[in-house]
């Protein structure tokens, strides 16, 4: 049994690698290393791939240069719940709006 869940394991993380190598090259930077971050989770079990995918969703609709008023109604809890959890990644960008859009408290 424990072979068999190793090996859905590892199909799952491929198909979520697959999805960002094809998401990334269209997203900008600093979307870019949110969805890496979002993978590195994923592969150490930090989130679910419900929680990945709907980072990856939020991600993709994002590059359409969405107004501020469609991201307010676009984007589920869940993902900004993830940038809650992980203010390191707005640090390393240097990305203030993030912080500020999610009401994120520096450490």
């Amino acid at each position: 049994m424990k072979g068999y869940n190793a090996d859905k394991r590892e199909a799952e993380l491929e198909k979520a690698r697959e999805a960002k190598d094809s998401a990334i090259k269209d997203l900008n930077e600093p979307s870019q290393v949110i969805l890496n971050r979002a993978y590195t989770s994923l592969q150490n079990g930090e989130i679910d791939n419900d929680r990945y995918y709907q980072i990856l969703s939020v991600l993709n609709k994002t590059k359409g240069n969405l107004s501020e008023e469609e991201l307010n109604e676009e984007v589920p809890e869940g993902f900004v719940d993830y940038l809650n959890d992980r203010t390191q990644i707005a640090r390393d960008l240097g990305v203030q709006l993030v912080l500020v859009y999610c009401n994120i408290k520096e450490t």
